[in-house]
């Protein structure tokens, strides 16, 4: 019970976050099925999120770039 909490607690820093979902979407224990699906789930919601910033700063920067020539 205390390591889950632990883990709670850790989670909630994004970058010790991510690097635990990464630990456990890579994990090869097989009674962590659960939790390694959603690891990639998470993952894929990550990688999806970060695309889209990127694409939609790109977007609104070239925009504002456009109309200030």
């Amino acid at each position: 019970y205390r390591k889950w909490m632990l883990y709670l607690f850790l989670c909630a820093i994004p970058i010790v976050n991510i690097i635990f979902l990464l630990v456990f979407a890579t994990s090869k224990d097989p009674s962590m099925i659960t939790m390694k699906n959603f690891a990639k789930a998470a993952c894929t919601w990550i990688l999806i999120n970060v695309v889209l910033v990127l694409a939609f700063t790109g977007i609104w920067v070239f925009c504002i770039a456009s109309s200030v020539m």
